[in-house]
Order: structure tokens, then sequence, then C-alpha cells
């Protein structure tokens, strides 16, 4: 497994160093697309796994894929909402960054804390469970690797790993 960074905010020095302290939440809406999507709960967190054609506009990033997993906690302060999304993105995977920069693989995971509203646009919706399906379990398998702590993790807003 290749582990890499995918950077979602570009920070002088003195920034990246307070990051390391707190959490960093981009502040753009969120829009998901695919053609089926079934969400559940699962262990106190939404679970969306989202197949076919997968799409996520994130403000100016794109990350999309033939199917995806997406993990996320929502906390409130205030009137604001805080999100944290685990997303694994499979077949034929790919980042692009605000600037232009691309991150393409078999499949990715990337960490993302988001505020602002997360949409989404489907073709077909289940509240199914679909814990049994390859593509849920090879996300958990890889979100378990990622949990366990790569060798090393960058400080800003997102992690990514890739694998073969």
């Amino acid at each position: 497994m290749v582990v890499a960074a995918v950077t979602m905010l570009a920070a002088p020095a003195d920034l990246r160093a307070r990051r390391q302290r707190r959490e960093v939440y981009l502040q753009a809406d969120a829009l998901v697309t695919g053609r089926r999507l079934h969400s559940f709960r699962a262990a106190g967190e939404t679970v969306n796994v989202i197949l076919g054609d997968f799409h996520l506009r994130l403000g100016q990033r794109s990350l999309s894929g033939r199917d995806a997993v997406m993990w996320f906690t929502e906390r409130r302060v205030g009137r604001n909402v805080l999100r944290k999304i685990e997303l694994y993105i499979e077949g034929d995977a790919k980042v692009v960054e605000p600037d232009g920069t691309t991150t393409t693989d078999r499949s990715i995971f990337v960490i993302l804390r988001q505020q602002g509203t997360l949409r989404a646009r489907v073709g077909q919706f289940s509240p199914r469970p679909v814990a049994t399906l390859p593509v849920y379990k090879r996300a958990l398998a890889m979100r378990r690797t990622m949990r366990r702590g790569p060798r090393s993790r960058p400080a800003g807003p997102a992690t990514s790993a890739t694998a073969p």
C-alpha cells in the first residue's frame, strides 16, 4: 500500500504548526452524486454506500470513482455543523484539488473535515444496511489500516491512502 497526503489547504509553516494542535474544517458545501445510495447508522455514525458513478464536490474540490463508502459524524458548535467525513473511493478513484493537482489510483481513502451543507443527488435511495457488499468490506479494511496509523500523517485537514 502506498500512503500519500492530499493537502486540502495550503498554509504557511506557522499555520501548519497551529493545525497540528486543532482540527481544521473546510468551509464549503458538499454535494454527493451517484446511481444508488444506501444510508444507514452503524456504531453511532451515518454510513453512506454510493454505488455507480460516485462524485463528491466539496467547494472547489472534486472526488470521484466508481463506488464509495462514506462514514460521517456531526457535531454542533453554535449554529454551525462540523462534520468529519471518512471516505473510501474505488474504481478509477480520483481527487482534484482547486489548483488542479490530481491524485489517482484504484482506491483512495481520505479523511475530510467540513463545515457547510451536505446534500445527495442520486438515482435510487435505500435505508437498507449493506454490510455484506464486497466494496463495504474493502472500505472497512482500509479504514482499519488508516486508524492503526500509517507511518506519518500530514497536519492538514485531510489524510489519504491509496492502495494497489
